[in-house]
């Protein structure tokens, strides 16, 4: 990529984070006045031991993340994939997109990975993440349900599910056979197009015939069994969320766990922005559960999403450095059919 090229992607980048973080600001405001210094009385019940607690999930669900990655990319292996996974996490914190997906595909390439099987590979743990994080909205409604019919959750799980429907909708149909893999590329190069010419609609027909070769063989066990595991990932997120409100003080009498956890998951779309949506997904949150819980709890709650930010950002920053590192000394992957 050329250097104007990176720059605008980080201009871009940089504008959508000050426009979350200002959006964070603005939500907070409108809910209420922050007491700050309840926000440290929440702060000064975390115990040492809660924090080791809360550390130990994020390990488990940074492990369960790279599940796709294992079973897409051949004779990868798990030990490999959760390293590549962590070290794109840690890109998401500190560069822009996509620098991400650039250090998965050089760590593969330096373990010796084709090319074309590296590629497909990422592309479909991408579709498995994206999958689950548009399903999120979904289970907090059904969440929400069980106790009330809430139509601002109704209108989140149906943007979010219709998004992830559309997902597995076009992977089943360039699974179909390559004919229809490369009607689909085209289609879709062409609907590119229209809004960036320099889109070639015949090489997008190319790309997806080659990727549906890829990943054809893995994908009716590797799909079912990605998404399990990135659920149950899904569940870690929310328990480390549901732990911080906990632990700074909130009691389920207050706020239950089916409230706290599908405040959670209706915003977890926003992952998607830049440092996992840093201000604008931890306001609309809090903004989610105050109104339920009510504005005197406004402290304790900005306390619990500023200590689920510092642990799941800090775990990204601490394990993705050691997996940069330990990447150069691993050997190269077997190869695999």
């Amino acid at each position: 990529m050329s250097r104007s090229g990176r720059a605008s992607r980080s201009i871009r980048t940089l504008v959508l984070l000050t426009a979350s973080l200002l959006l964070g600001w603005f939500i907070i405001v409108r809910v209420g006045t922050v007491d700050w210094e309840d926000v440290g009385d929440a702060l000064a019940k975390l115990a040492a031991w809660q924090l080791v607690v809360l550390f130990g999930v994020v390990v488990v669900r940074q492990v369960l993340s790279a599940v796709p990655t294992a079973l897409f990319v051949p004779g990868l292996g798990m030990t490999r994939a959760v390293v590549s996974d962590q070290a794109a996490m840690l890109m998401r914190v500190v560069a822009p997109p996509p620098a991400d997906t650039a250090i998965r595909l050089t760590m593969l390439a330096r373990w010796r990975v084709e090319p074309p099987a590296a590629v497909a590979g990422v592309v479909m743990t991408k579709v498995a993440h994206n999958t689950v994080r548009w399903s999120a909205p979904v289970i907090g409604f059904v969440l929400v349900l069980t106790d009330r019919f809430d139509s601002s959750f109704g209108a989140g799980a149906l943007a979010g599910g219709s998004v992830a429907a559309v997902i597995l909708v076009v992977v089943y149909l360039v699974a179909r056979g390559r004919t229809t893999a490369g009607r689909v590329g085209l289609v879709a190069g062409r609907s590119v197009r229209t809004v960036r010419r320099s889109v070639d609609p015949e090489e997008w027909e190319a790309a997806a015939t080659a990727f549906r070769e890829q990943i054809s063989g893995r994908l009716s066990t590797g799909l079912p069994r990605s998404l399990a595991a990135l659920l149950v990932m899904l569940a870690c997120d929310a328990a480390i969320l549901l732990l911080s409100v906990r632990f700074v003080g909130v009691g389920a009498d207050a706020l239950p766990a089916s409230e706290a956890v599908a405040a959670y998951l209706l915003v977890y779309p926003m992952t998607l922005l830049p440092i996992f949506g840093l201000g604008v997904l931890d306001a609309s949150a809090v903004a989610i559960m105050v109104a339920y819980a009510g504005p005197e709890l406004e402290g304790s709650l900005v306390a619990a999403l500023f200590v689920w930010r510092t642990v799941t950002i800090g775990a990204a920053l601490v394990l993705g450095g050691v997996a940069v590192l330990a990447g150069r000394l691993m050997p190269p992957a077997r190869r695999d059919g």
